[in-house]
């Protein structure tokens, strides 16, 4: 899979989670809390790391490497703003949120 960096995620909003409530399939949403710039590099990295062992103690979830490749490609593991992603087996999505 390549990444490719983006400048800021898009602002998720009531059209968005209306549409990923209606993908067909699995999907994990995660929600990782703002952080303050300069933030520990791996702040965000660890807490998506906890939760998904919290589901999945034994193993590893398919998504969770990408999702770390994402959030470190773009500068999001460490500091800055509430992200709400949205993780199925092909596809990853990953949008600012208030939270």
């Amino acid at each position: 899979m390549t990444l490719t960096p983006v400048a800021k995620a898009p602002r998720i909003d009531q059209t968005i989670l209306s549409k990923q409530a209606h993908l067909p399939g699995p999907c994990a949403t995660i929600l990782l809390p703002a952080t303050h710039p300069g933030a520990s590099e791996a702040g965000k990295v660890t807490m998506l790391r906890s939760l998904a062992h919290s589901v999945s103690p034994d193993s590893d979830p398919p998504w969770l490497a990408r999702v770390e490749k994402l959030l470190r490609a773009n500068g999001w593991a460490g500091g800055g703003p509430g992200l709400a992603i949205f993780a199925r087996d092909d596809v990853i999505d990953l949008y600012e949120a208030s939270i």
